[in-house]
């Protein structure tokens, strides 16, 4: 999985969610899988955006201790 991709905002009033759009482009580059079925049977996180062509991209716990992001918003636009 390569390139920049469009994501959801599935979870806009979380704090750490706010100030995105409801749409968003972010960059993934990664040789695994994550699978939204495997994540969905854990009852203590939440995924917190997605894209239908990228997949998971941010997930928390449901106390706000734990992040889990799977693209790389760390990239620039020139990177």
């Amino acid at each position: 999985m390569f390139g920049v991709f469009e994501h959801r905002n599935l979870a806009p009033r979380e704090k750490l969610m706010r100030g995105f759009d409801d749409v968003f482009m972010a960059p993934h580059s990664r040789h695994t899988e994550i699978r939204r079925k495997d994540i969905d049977k854990v009852s203590d996180i939440n995924i917190l955006s997605e894209s239908d062509d990228a997949g998971v991209y941010i997930v928390g716990s449901t106390d706000g201790r734990k992040l889990f992001i799977t693209g790389h918003s760390e990239y620039d636009p020139r990177t």
